[in-house]
Formats: C-alpha cells, sequence, structure tokens
C-alpha cells in the first residue's frame, strides 16, 4: 500500500527526518505505529517529496554560508581599512580648504557620537524679578572676585 497524496502530517514527517530526529522519537511523538511509519516512509511519492524537502533546505544553507562567507571578507577588509581611513580623514583637517577641513570634522564628530548644536542669535533685553535677580547679582559679584585674583 503507499501513500497516494502528501498531507500535512506527511510533511511534518519529513520535518522531522530531515532534522534528523530518530525514528522511535518520532514514531512516539507522532502516535505512529512502526508498520505505519515504514508504509509512509517507502512510498516513491513521500521519498520524492522528501528529497525535495531536503534539497531545497541544502541549498538555503549552502546559500547562507556562502553569502556570510563574502560578508565576513568584506567586513575583515573593512576593519582593516579603518584605521588608515580615520587618519585620511584626520589629515584631512588640515586641508587648507576650509569646507574640506569642516567636513572632516563633522564626519569625525558624527563618528564618535557628537551631535551638532543649535545656537540662536537673541537680541533685545531680559527683566528679571524676584529671588533670581539677587541670585544673578551674587553671582557676578562672586565671578566679578574670582577674575581679579
Amino acid at each position: 500500500m503507499a501513500i497516494k497524496k502528501i498531507l500535512p502530517r506527511y510533511r511534518d514527517l519529513m520535518r522531522r527526518i530531515t532534522c534528523g530526529q530518530a525514528r522511535r522519537q518520532i514514531e512516539l511523538e507522532m502516535n505512529m505505529s512502526s508498520g505505519n511509519y515504514s508504509v509512509i516512509t517507502n512510498s516513491p511519492l513521500f521519498q520524492a517529496e522528501l528529497e525535495k524537502m531536503q534539497n531545497e533546505l541544502n541549498k538555503m544553507v549552502l546559500d547562507k554560508l556562502s553569502t556570510s562567507k563574502v560578508e565576513d571578507v568584506v567586513d575583515r577588509k573593512l576593519k582593516e581599512a579603518s584605521p588608515e581611513a580615520a587618519d585620511v580623514n584626520i589629515n584631512l583637517l588640515r586641508s587648507s580648504s576650509e569646507k574640506t577641513r569642516q567636513r572632516s570634522a563633522f564626519d569625525i564628530l558624527d563618528r564618535t557620537g557628537h551631535k551638532p548644536t543649535e545656537h540662536y542669535l537673541a537680541e533685545g533685553s531680559l527683566e528679571l524679578k524676584g529671588e533670581v535677580v539677587n541670585d544673578i547679582k551674587k553671582a557676578l559679584e562672586d565671578m566679578g572676585e574670582t577674575t581679579k585674583k
């Protein structure tokens, strides 16, 4: 007796076999008799679908390995070049071009986590009232005394 259609239960069985689960463990977990297991797994349709699943898995693993190997090579080369790139950026700070120096400085500051702060030009007067006025006067007096010393 051979199976005529691949049921979801059979796909689960294929996944377990592909993952290397032991036959006895599969039979126990899937509540399957040894005879039923043999009938299903020896069926030509099951064998063909199992081979497709294993080939697809092998292809996915090989694709992932080859991609990661390429990424590893690229990452290694970039890491090796990083000190030289940093030196070039630092040397650009001594450039005669103000624009080049500015871009290099911004790049270095950005890479080290420093963010530019915005500055605003304010004109006019400020009127202070209450205890704040006395605190500011005292602070200005203290600053005057420290700068005189």
